[in-house]
């Protein structure tokens, strides 16, 4: 039987589109159990990142960037050996490993001049959500849904 006391959700989601394609994109939703988060490229052997972009792509490290949660509060920092990670825009990689602030709704860029061969992500933060927990399944699908209208279609890049 489904508990109905009061459940506090507090996760994130990324929607990944490859700027080959931006009509194919892929949702990534994490919960409040993940505190951090590595983005890259396949490595070798067991050396992979939580979230692989792509098997190989020159633009994209085998550890690109993190993701990390305290609290509420989210961050990003770049840690690529390519100079091509961006916030809204905002070049980043200047200083491997500096955590910048990270905000619902911030856009995260690997490319090289706007170029069509990089991704993009919308990072969305997951809002509290009390009740059962097919009250807060209900809230993350709403939720994901507004964010991310079904205007394409959800495949994967790999």
């Amino acid at each position: 039987m489904e508990s109905t006391s009061n459940i506090l959700y507090y996760g994130f989601s990324l929607k990944v589109i490859h700027r080959q394609n931006p009509k194919q994109f892929k949702v990534h939703t994490f919960g409040p159990e993940v505190q951090s988060l590595t983005i890259g490229r396949r490595g070798q052997g067991s050396s992979q990142p939580d979230l692989i972009l792509t098997p190989d792509n020159r633009y994209i490290s085998r550890l690109q960037a993190i993701i990390e949660r305290t609290g509420k509060r989210f961050t990003l920092a770049h840690h690529g050996a390519n100079q091509n990670t961006f916030l809204n825009d905002r070049p980043i990689y200047e200083v491997i490993g500096k955590k910048n602030k990270l905000n619902d709704g911030d856009k995260i860029r690997f490319d090289f001049d706007n170029d069509s061969d990089g991704f993009l992500i919308h990072f969305s933060v997951i809002k509290k959500a009390r009740g059962s927990l097919t009250q807060i399944a209900d809230v993350l699908a709403e939720r994901i849904n507004s964010i991310y209208p079904q205007h394409g279609e959800q495949l994967g890049f790999e």
